[in-house]
């Protein structure tokens, strides 16, 4: 079967269109009763029983090799520009702590204002429940 024909739907989309719950579908994909197309990656895998036979092993055991080939060149490809930009960003942090200004010395403290004098000491208030029984 061609992987791009029929159309794709997600597992809750294709319990809708069946008039099933999602759980029960599950169940009977599991028991094989049900024939499902597996989408992994960007390919699809067929999966018409539970117990797939030697040459449809064969079939999948070759695409997940080149899949995993595949992926080894990304991943090949996707460390040698970590390391570029590892590289460059050093660089970059270098060429910044070169051209970083000195630091500013800090503000020679000026004398502080003068204070202004206090008025002279008035005489002391008398509380407010002066004892007028006691003269002294």
């Amino acid at each position: 079967m061609d992987d791009t024909s029929g159309e794709w739907a997600s597992l809750s989309d294709a319990a809708a269109r069946l008039g099933l719950p999602e759980k029960k579908l599950r169940k009977r994909i599991k028991r094989g009763t049900l024939a499902v197309r597996v989408r992994v990656s960007d390919t699809a895998v067929e999966r018409a029983s539970p117990d797939p036979t030697g040459p449809e092993l064969v079939r999948l055991l070759a695409r997940l090799q080149e899949e995993n080939r595949t992926l080894a060149g990304q991943l090949g490809f996707l460390q040698a520009q970590l390391a570029h930009t590892r590289e460059a960003l050093t660089q970059a942090q270098e060429t910044i702590r070169a051209l970083e200004a000195p630091a500013p010395s800090p503000p020679t403290p000026s004398p502080p204002p003068a204070e202004p004098t206090p008025p002279p000491s008035a005489p002391a208030p008398r509380p407010s429940r002066w004892r007028f029984w006691r003269r002294g």
